[in-house]
C-alpha cells in the first residue's frame, strides 16, 4: 500500500502542473482559437528564467515572481509581433497553429544560445522527506501542491469576480458579439496572453523545482497538456484541470506494472484512446471560458 500512496502522491504532483499548463493553452484556444504550439517554450522560459535570477543571487520566491513577469511580458510582444498581425489578416487556425511551430523553434532556439544544451537544476538545500499515509514528500513539494491549487482558485475568481473576467467569458462565447457591445477585444486579448503565460511559467517553475531544466522540456509538457484539454473537453478549463490530474495520476501509477521509461506511453496511449472513442472529451462538448 505504500508504493501505491507513492505513486498516487507523485500523480497529483505531476497532474497539478500538467493542469495548469493545460489552463493557459485551452484558454488561448477558446478564445483565439487555435493550439498555440509554443506554449511549451514559455513553460520552458519560466524555468529557465528563474533559474537565471537566482543565479545573480535572488531568492526563490523573488525570482519566480519575476520569472513569471517576464514570460508574460514575452507572451505579449509575441502576440503583438505575430499572431495580432495574422488575426488582422484573418487567417485560419492552421495558419496560426503554424505561425505558433515557428516561434517556438525560434525561442527554443535562442534559448539553447544561451543557455547551452546541459542540463540544469535549481541550487535548493537538501529537503527532509515527510512521510503520509506510508508516502514521502518533501516540504517543497507540499507548497508546489499548494501554489497549483490556489492559482486555479484564483484564476476562478477572478474569472467569475471580476469584470475583467466576465468580459474573457464573454469573449469566449462568442467574440464577434462581444465586441459589439462594447467589450474591447484587444484588451481581453492581452489579459488572456498574461495570464496563460502566467500559468504556463507557474507550471515549467514547478516542473524544474521537482526535476530538473531542458531545453526541450517544453515539448513534452506541452504533449500532455494537449493530452488533458483533450480528455477535458478543448476550451473547457475544468476539463483541462481534471484532465491534467487524471494523467498525472494514469502515468505514475502504471509504474506499478511498468518501468518508467514507458511512463509518457501512458499519456499518449490514454490521448489515442480518447481520440477513437470520445474525441469531444469527458465533458462533452466545447464549454465557455470559466
Amino acid at each position: 500500500m505504500a508504493i501505491i500512496a507513492q505513486f498516487i502522491v507523485n500523480g497529483i504532483i505531476a497532474g497539478s502542473t500538467y493542469a495548469l499548463v493545460a489552463i493557459g493553452l485551452t484558454m488561448i484556444f477558446g478564445i483565439l482559437g487555435f493550439i498555440n504550439f509554443s506554449h511549451g517554450e514559455l513553460v520552458m522560459l519560466g524555468a529557465y528564467f528563474t533559474f537565471a535570477f537566482m543565479a545573480f543571487g535572488i531568492n526563490l520566491p523573488l525570482a519566480a515572481l519575476l520569472s513569471i513577469i517576464l514570460v508574460a511580458i514575452v507572451a505579449v510582444i509575441i502576440d503583438i509581433a505575430v499572431y495580432k498581425p495574422l488575426r488582422k489578416k484573418e487567417v485560419d487556425s492552421l495558419s496560426l497553429l503554424i505561425a505558433s511551430i515557428g516561434v517556438s523553434i525560434i525561442l527554443q532556439s535562442l534559448a539553447q544560445l544561451y543557455w547551452g544544451h546541459d542540463i540544469k537544476v535549481f541550487n535548493l538545500p537538501a529537503a527532509t522527506p515527510i512521510e503520509i499515509f506510508g508516502a514521502n514528500i518533501t516540504p517543497i513539494q507540499i507548497i508546489m501542491i499548494i501554489i497549483s491549487a490556489a492559482s486555479m482558485v484564483l484564476l476562478f475568481a477572478f474569472l467569475n469576480m471580476t469584470r475583467i473576467g466576465t468580459a474573457l467569458r464573454a469573449t469566449s462565447d462568442n467574440r464577434d458579439m462581444a465586441q459589439i457591445v462594447g467589450i474591447d477585444n484587444d484588451r481581453v486579448i492581452m489579459v488572456l496572453w498574461v495570464i496563460g503565460a502566467a500559468f504556463a511559467a507557474i507550471g515549467g517553475i514547478l516542473i524544474g523545482i521537482n526535476t530538473n531544466l531542458q531545453i526541450g522540456m517544453g515539448l513534452m509538457i506541452l504533449l500532455k497538456a494537449l493530452t488533458a484539454i483533450i480528455m477535458g473537453g478543448v476550451g473547457n478549463i475544468r476539463g483541462a484541470l481534471i484532465g491534467g490530474i487524471v494523467i498525472g495520476l494514469a502515468e505514475n501509477l502504471a509504474l506499478i506494472e511498468l518501468t518508467p521509461q514507458y511512463r509518457d506511453m501512458v499519456a499518449f496511449t490514454l490521448m489515442i484512446l480518447l481520440l477513437l472513442f470520445k474525441p469531444e472529451g469527458i465533458f462533452g462538448k466545447k464549454e465557455r471560458i470559466g
